[in-house]
């Protein structure tokens, strides 16, 4: 079995920083169009080297995403800001094959730091091949 093929029962679980709100990830430069913010590229950074030390498995086909974020401070923060970078961040290291294979996704505020991403086939849930 390589890292791509899982059994239908296979599970990703990491952890990663606190994702930058979806309203800070591009900007507008003339002549090039949407450019990622350094920040986001900061990020993207941090969190893709959480990955690597974690060696989660890659998942193929439609797939179930749960995000716990941990709330970094007392400010008013949009959570579902928080979902596009890491969706953004699954498919760059390629442990699912494009944001656009997610079936369902939920989203809560949860104690810990950062965010805590479960993801997992959607074969495993329902009990029938894709």
């Amino acid at each position: 079995m390589t890292r791509r093929q899982h059994p239908e029962d296979a599970i990703i679980s990491v952890r990663v920083p606190y994702p930058p709100t979806a309203n800070n990830l591009f900007f507008n430069r003339p002549g090039k169009g949407r450019v990622k913010t350094e920040r986001y590229k900061t990020w993207l950074r941090a969190a893709g080297n959480e990955l690597l030390m974690q060696r989660p498995p890659k998942i193929l086909g439609k797939v179930v995403v749960s995000i716990v974020v941990g709330r970094p401070d007392r400010r008013k923060r949009d959570l579902s800001n928080c979902i596009k970078p890491i969706e953004d961040l699954l498919v760059a290291h390629e442990l699912i094959e494009d944001d656009s294979l997610v079936e369902s996704l939920s989203i809560r505020w949860g104690s810990e730091k950062g965010a805590h991403v479960l993801v997992w086939p959607l074969r495993a849930t329902t009990g029938r091949a894709v």
